[in-house]
């Protein structure tokens, strides 16, 4: 995605333009003319479209698909065509951090910082440790991901649909909370800001939502267990509780409730 965040529009004109022409994407001037961006934005979201798991490729050839999940939500299943509905963006939010092969932003920040909060320079430092791209690729990371869930102030009065924030930003899911002098060798006395995940209940995610999370969660990566103990849903990667971020209290909260409310598709045993 390098340096855009994915926009309001993108998604459902990205799903309507490949129902019409399933090879649109593959002739980059079509592209354009059809999603009425540039080159650049393109690709970015093509990507988008990937790692939210809306598009695939298709078997065999060059075309792109729309997955049976983008299909329920902005296709023939028209759940949520026009990306109105909060509970499509903690869908959205879920693909994006719990792919086998998620974006490394999301990834690491989501399924392996166990801090509060964090700065952008220590991030930073820790991405460098691990990640062997250039260190300018790695800011421009580090902002995408930054600017996907952290609006722009001089967003706050924009139409929905004509401001240029990701619509992740609508979750507040990360906040900025503060800021601090930067630790260099020098005493610069510059400052940067501090950020926190919202780590708190969030009764405004479905039960819906929530179960399907959980069934996907288990047969991506647990499929041959038949129980999941409290802990492996609340803190390992790519988990409810890790990708959400839900307090330990929160998250057995729901869970006790979990056999009314699936139907007695899943139960809840405290011992």
């Amino acid at each position: 995605a390098d340096s855009f965040v994915c926009r309001y529009t993108w998604i459902p004109k990205l799903v309507r333009a490949l129902n019409e022409d399933p090879s649109f994407l593959t002739d980059k001037y079509d592209a354009m003319v059809k999603l009425g961006v540039g080159s650049n934005m393109v690709s970015a979201i093509k990507i988008w479209g990937k790692e939210m798991g809306i598009i695939e490729k298709a078997p065999g050839g060059g075309d792109y698909l729309v997955t049976e999940f983008g299909e329920q939500i902005f296709g023939v299943g028209d759940l949520d065509r026009f990306l109105e509905d909060q509970n499509t963006l903690w869908l959205l939010h879920w693909n994006l951090c719990t792919k086998k092969d998620p974006l490394y932003a999301w990834h690491y920040l989501i399924n392996h910082w166990h801090k509060s909060d964090f700065s952008q320079s220590e991030v930073l430092a820790e991405f460098a440790m691990d990640d062997k791209s250039t260190e300018a690729s790695r800011k421009r990371h580090l902002d995408v991901f930054l600017r996907t869930y952290v609006g722009s102030s001089s967003a706050k009065n924009d139409v929905q649909e004509d401001n240029l924030d990701c619509p992740l930003v609508e979750l507040n899911f990360i906040r900025k909370i503060g800021d601090r002098a930067i630790s260099t060798n020098s005493d610069s006395g510059k400052r940067e800001a501090i950020y926190s995940f919202r780590f708190e209940e969030k009764p405004e995610i479905s039960d819906e939502v929530f179960i399907y999370c959980l069934a996907d969660y288990w047969s991506k990566y647990r499929s041959s267990e038949k129980t999941l103990d409290f802990a492996t849903i609340s803190t390992s990667p790519r988990s409810i509780g890790q990708v959400f971020k839900l307090p330990e209290a929160a998250l057995r909260k729901t869970l006790e409730d979990l056999e009314d409310r699936s139907g007695g598709i899943f139960i809840f045993d405290d011992s």
